[in-house]
């Protein structure tokens, strides 16, 4: 799967990031230090303590999403979910066109027509996260 950042940002102190995904959808990352209680942890093991879009959905380490930040262990979650449209003007703007295409030909009534997430609206969660973390800390 590939992706493009649209936005990098700290806040509270945490680096927080807005992608889009090949498949049309933006997620949200948050990225925490080595000093943070939950570096290292499975999202599944604290999503009960993190209220984000539909929940966290991803975890881990190393370069991803961020190539130049490998010293973070990064939560994410994703605007992939039923009623959750595709933001398709940027979608195809950051993506290649067969895979536009490929995308458009199955793509749900709800990804048409669903709430579109904003670069703005995904930045304010992941602000809501990171204050969310700074809490945990």
């Amino acid at each position: 799967m590939s992706y493009v950042v649209e936005k990098v940002f700290e806040h509270n102190g945490f680096v927080c990031v807005v992608a889009m995904m090949d498949m049309g959808h933006r997620c949200g990352y948050v990225g925490v230090p080595k000093s943070h209680k939950y570096y290292g942890k499975n999202y599944i093991e604290i999503h009960n303590y993190i209220d984000c879009h539909s929940g966290l959905t991803y975890s881990g380490g190393g370069n991803y999403p961020l190539a130049d930040r490998d010293d973070l262990w990064w939560f994410g979650w994703d605007y992939a979910h039923y009623c959750d449209g595709i933001d398709w003007e940027s979608f195809e703007k950051n993506f290649d066109s067969k895979i536009v295409k490929r995308r458009k030909k199955w793509a749900s009534d709800s990804e048409y027509y669903g709430y579109i997430y904003s670069v703005e609206t995904v930045e304010e969660d992941c602000k809501a996260v990171a204050e969310q973390l700074k809490e945990q800390k």
